[in-house]
């Protein structure tokens, strides 16, 4: 096996325990990367502002944002879009999400707006993102960065039947049990991650990714080294070469002590 030269860390339910903080032992494993030269990424649905202090906290520069879609800077604090949606595809999703029923909102680069009364506007905020804000139309006019749509839904028939319907104008994640997420065409996590590891000249068998969703699995198949958590569901878990302890657990702590110190 290669030494590690990058780290790809997936936030919620992985990096972060069930309390959204950042465990000692968790800590600690990161410093310790930084410290052997290894880059550490982390790659998140989340927005870039919502990502931003725990970059700040990890003292780690590079984040890879709403699952994919933007690059962030924490140093410089500022995101730019890697692709952003046409208003076609906005207004796609918008048709059917409205039609059944299915609460959701539209993320722009640092915002996240809904449609009068159809989305709950603090379902976010405990994951460090800003209220949801309400506006007249999903236009350009209102949100001039659309980035990403969140539909709040639990898994079931539908997921099958929107994928059908939005593909393959755009990738469909499912994020997280309450979480149906759309981006456009050809982003995600691994396609993110490949750029990244191109411009620093990082080998495939060089990069170790952990994870424990869906939008993970794209990065692990740009991973020589794939870990998925404990609890992971069964795709998830599948999808990767190892297994480890749950976000509860330190799990990412436990990884890194095997595939990265263990083997230097």
């Amino acid at each position: 096996m290669s030494q590690i030269r990058m780290v790809a860390l997936d936030l919620d339910g992985t990096l972060l325990g069930p309390d959204h903080t950042v465990s000692a032992a968790n800590r600690a494993a990161v410093h310790d990367c930084l410290e052997a030269g290894i880059t550490v990424v982390l790659a998140s649905g989340r927005s870039f502002d919502s990502m931003r202090p725990y970059g700040e906290a990890l003292n780690l520069r590079r984040l890879i944002c709403l699952n994919g879609a933007a690059f962030g800077d924490v140093a410089r604090r500022t995101v730019r879009p890697r692709r952003l949606l046409h208003g076609d595809q906005v207004s796609l999703v918008r048709d059917l999400l409205l039609s059944r029923g299915v609460p959701f909102c539209l993320f722009g680069l640092r915002e996240i707006v809904c449609l009068p009364g159809k989305a709950p506007l603090d379902a976010l905020v405990p994951y460090g993102e800003p209220a949801i804000r309400e506006v007249p139309a999903l236009t350009e006019a209102h949100v001039p960065d659309p980035i990403k749509l969140l539909a709040f839904c639990e898994p079931g028939p539908h997921d099958d039947e929107l994928r059908r319907l939005t593909s393959p104008r755009l990738e469909q994640i499912r994020t997280h049990q309450h979480f149906l997420e759309w981006v456009a065409p050809g982003v995600g996590k691994g396609a993110a991650l490949a750029e990244l590891m191109q411009a620093l000249g990082v080998r495939r068998d060089e990069v170790l990714s952990i994870g424990d969703s869906q939008n993970d699995i794209s990065m692990f198949a740009q991973s020589g080294v794939s870990v998925a958590m404990a609890g992971a569901p069964p795709e998830v878990a599948r999808a990767a070469r190892y297994t480890t302890a749950s976000n509860a657990s330190d799990g990412v702590a436990r990884a890194l002590e095997q595939f990265v110190f263990a083997m230097r």
